[in-house]
């Protein structure tokens, strides 16, 4: 249920913590319903705080196209799209393709291999993947593993630069 395009029968919305001007369909409401119970509360968590929801539209607002990100279940894959609506479109490596709305964005987390790029309140927003505004140990422990995983990528492309440089222009 993507409170920024809510699936929802207008007839039916109230069971969903939800009012009736913010439903669209009856179908997706059913999709919405093979969520999972974690999903459906976090939703009703992104109802009844604003302020929360505000963090996580707005970490919404920092997925771009190919840009990478980590799903526990499907691993490593990249932005391919997202739409007006803050509907992300993945493409994961292993070839799935998936779509999450606001309320299953909370399971990608950042792969940033570009982190100076960023201002900290970006990156902060970014790894804040439960919107909750403060940092838990779990989201520190992925961005610190992130930030030492891209720090052994960067060697590793030194390395091999290195390595196929002719000899005589190498640098010591």
């Amino acid at each position: 249920m993507d409170l920024t395009q809510v699936d929802v029968e207008p007839s039916e919305a109230s069971e969903v913590g939800m009012e009736p001007s913010e439903a669209t369909s009856k179908e997706s409401y059913f999709a919405s319903q093979a969520k999972s119970a974690e999903s459906k509360e976090w939703a009703k968590e992104l109802v009844r705080d604003g302020d929360r929801k505000a963090r996580a539209l707005k970490r919404s607002a920092t997925f771009k196209a190919d840009q990478r990100f980590f799903h526990d279940k499907h691993g490593e894959g990249s932005v391919v799209a997202r739409s007006p609506e803050g509907v992300v479109e993945m493409k994961f490596d292993n070839g799935e393709v998936h779509k999450y709305d606001l309320i299953s964005q909370r399971k990608l987390r950042p792969i940033i291999e570009d982190a100076h790029t960023y201002t900290a309140e970006v990156l902060f927003d970014m790894v804040d993947t439960d919107s909750s505004g403060t940092i838990e140990k779990a989201e520190f422990v992925y961005m610190h593993t992130m930030v030492l995983n891209s720090e052994k990528r960067a060697a590793a492309r030194v390395a091999e630069a290195k390595a196929a440089a002719p000899p005589c222009c190498m640098v010591m």
